[in-house]
């Protein structure tokens, strides 16, 4: 691949890499440990950076594994720095990995899954050293949230796992993806970033690589076991078109994994569209709760009792709904109903894929 190409899908598929800030511009306090090795056989630039808050691990904490982007063939475990401060100063410890990127001589495919789950054992095996907790939530943008999709999807899929489980197994607690490819049938059926695919891949043929291509993507390997997953796509992205988060919803949901969907009307691929570095952070420390519980948190219940007013009566009309006010809210509340029933329409919803065995 000519050096112009690589500029372009760095540019397109770094999702962050392209502008990011140093550890300088920050205020953070958090300590940092740079290019610990880490064992994958047949890997190349196995190394990680481990990030701990200040103050020390809390208790409560998960280990959040954050995977660059780059489509597959670009990106640096440094680029995202803003992002592992920001979170480490909210109290969860980050693992940002290396891993083997493709080239025009040598396919990723499936050395970097291999890669991704040792950097997995490494954290359960190696990671008491430096207090990192086993609970394990992985976020990955692009390239990487397709690899962070692959360890929710894949744990105890033998073809992906050359080395023996750590203790706790290979199965993750949780994945953040900011718009990820899920299903690489459907990325090249629709022709997008084809070469990166074919370079992760190493092959030139879909026809011949479809089996490949689904053994490749973690739409196809969803079971009912998998990670509670977090998706975020922007509607206006035409590099990883938002129907991947969108598919992945639906087969998730449809196998009975927690899965939450946010489409972002006016953000394309990049992560300064979801608040950069710093906000994508505080998305995913907001999240993490949620994916380890795997459901939403529970409603506040609602009041009981006399309605708030000043006599302490417990008259219907003590919230406004006699008279005018219930002219009001019952054609509002029709509205609501209708608008919610619409845009339920409009998610497209996939079967559930089974889980395919290596």
């Amino acid at each position: 691949m000519s050096r112009s190409k690589q500029a372009l899908l760095l540019l397109m598929l770094g999702c962050g890499a392209v502008i990011t800030l140093g550890m300088s511009a920050t205020a953070s306090a958090a300590r940092v440990i740079l290019d610990i090795p880490y064992e994958s056989p047949g890997g190349k630039d196995s190394f990680l950076d481990v990030y701990l808050p200040d103050e020390g691990v809390p208790s409560e904490a998960a280990t959040v594994l954050f995977i660059h982007g780059g489509g597959w063939t670009a990106g640096d475990k440094a680029n995202q720095d803003v992002f592992h401060t920001t979170t480490a100063d909210a109290g969860y410890p980050v693992v940002a990995c290396n891993y083997t990127l493709a080239t025009e001589d040598a396919p990723s495919f499936p050395q970097v899954i291999y890669d991704v789950k040792a950097v997995v054992r490494w954290i359960r095996e190696a990671g008491g050293e430096y207090d990192l907790p086993p609970t394990i939530v992985a976020v990955g943008t692009s390239a990487g949230a397709h690899l962070a999709m692959m360890l929710g999807t894949t744990a105890g899929v033998e073809g992906f796992e050359p080395l023996a489980p750590p203790p706790g197994g290979y199965a993750i607690d949780g994945v953040v993806s900011f718009f990820g490819l899920s299903d690489l049938v459907f990325q090249a059926r629709i022709e997008n970033d084809a070469e990166a695919v074919e370079l992760l891949l190493g092959v030139t043929s879909r026809s011949v690589a479809r089996e490949m291509l689904e053994d490749a993507s973690p739409i196809n390997h969803v079971s009912t076991d998998d990670a509670p997953t977090a998706l975020y796509h922007g509607r206006q992205d035409n590099v990883v078109p938002y129907e991947h988060s969108v598919r992945m919803d639906a087969a998730l949901s449809a196998a009975g994994v927690f899965s939450k969907l946010s489409l972002v009307s006016n953000a394309g691929h990049t992560l300064d569209d979801f608040g950069g570095q710093t906000g994508a952070s505080r998305k995913v420390t907001d999240l993490i709760p949620t994916l380890l519980a795997g459901e939403e948190p529970a409603a506040p219940p609602a009041p009981s009792g006399p309605s708030a007013s000043t006599d302490g009566n417990a008259s219907p009309c003590g919230a406004g709904l006699c008279g005018a006010g219930l002219l009001t809210f019952l054609p509002l509340t029709l509205l609501a109903l209708c608008g919610l029933k619409l845009r339920a329409r409009q998610i497209e919803r996939t079967p559930r894929i089974s889980r395919r065995r290596v």
